[in-house]
């Protein structure tokens, strides 16, 4: 038993009912559950059943690798959410050893800074040790496979842009034309969406509703959340000039409504409600199969021929 559900009850019901599962997290967990249900999407409960002691051995370990960069990095994460605002917070400290462990666990990924905002929302929901395990999963499970982004160079990230510029010109193709234009490139305003899974810096609500399908359904929503967010804006950056493009990326993952005001000194101020991005997402007929045929273009122009 994990959490009060039976793993193995949770693996049946996961096969035998996919298309209610589906259903049911799109529409949002609970946040009560999220901290039992994201570990079952995961496989991270099993993980961490199969390996009772790993994650204390690892703690036990007397040097670990970028400890330094993580002490430094550590409040600078969240710093308004009350478990890791200061020192004394308790999330801190978990924090510190979550990543500690991770950079102990795979030396090949080590650490960067993107790893401690999900391994911290992970920590609002979930225990030390649980988190830990979330974090394994999410890096190195082929479905999520974010440890490339992580790793030393970003391997995977300039791949994850360019996917995102192919399916901009494919369903927003005027206002990818319009960027291309004013000399903005995905990389200048969207590398910490993805880095991240929008955790960096939108609004708690946002980022948890994008992560209950991602680790459902893996990479298919977070491309779909970022086109849905500039469908829902198309009109006023495609109105835009350069400076303008900027002040609104900038300004984005703040926003709560969806209607844009001029204030007082000539900023825009585009606001989006979480509820129709995601409708807007979820109609977007991006498919896992397009992303994986991009995915082989893409690597197929990396390889020397």
């Amino acid at each position: 038993m994990t959490g009060g559900v039976d793993i193995e009850d949770w693996e049946r019901t996961k096969q035998k009912q996919a298309a209610k599962l589906k259903s049911r997290v799109r529409k949002g967990i609970p946040d009560a559950i999220r901290g039992i249900a994201w570990p079952h999407l995961a496989g991270s409960s099993l993980m961490m059943k199969n390996n009772p002691c790993m994650y204390r051995d690892l703690l036990a370990t007397p040097h670990a690798p970028c400890e330094d960069t993580i002490s430094r990095d550590i409040g600078r994460t969240f710093p308004k959410h009350h478990l890791f605002k200061d020192a004394t917070s308790l999330g801190q400290g978990a924090l510190m050893n979550v990543l500690r462990a991770y950079s102990v666990y795979d030396p090949n990924v080590g650490y960067c800074q993107g790893m401690g905002f999900i391994s911290a929302l992970f920590l609002s929901y979930m225990p030390e040790e649980q988190t830990f395990w979330h974090v394994v999963a999410c890096l190195n499970q082929k479905k999520y496979g974010m440890a490339d982004m992580y790793r030393p160079g970003m391997p995977r990230v300039m791949e994850i842009m360019w996917t995102f510029d192919q399916s901009m010109k494919q369903y927003l193709p005027k206002l990818a034309d319009h960027l291309d234009a004013e000399g903005l490139h995905p990389t200048m305003y969207a590398t910490q969406w993805f880095v991240t899974l929008y955790s960096y810096s939108f609004p708690f609500e946002f980022v948890t509703r994008v992560w209950d399908i991602y680790l459902h359904e893996g990479w298919k929503i977070v491309y779909r959340v970022a086109l849905a967010l500039l469908t829902v804006s198309e009109k006023t950056l495609l109105d835009a000039s350069f400076e303008k493009i900027m002040e609104f990326f900038r300004d984005l993952p703040t926003s709560v409504r969806m209607d844009t005001k001029i204030d007082s000194k000539g900023h825009m101020q585009v606001q989006v409600h979480t509820a129709e991005v995601l409708a807007v997402a979820l109609e977007i007929p991006l498919t896992t199969k397009q992303l994986t045929a991009w995915h082989d273009e893409y690597q197929s122009s990396q390889t020397p021929h």
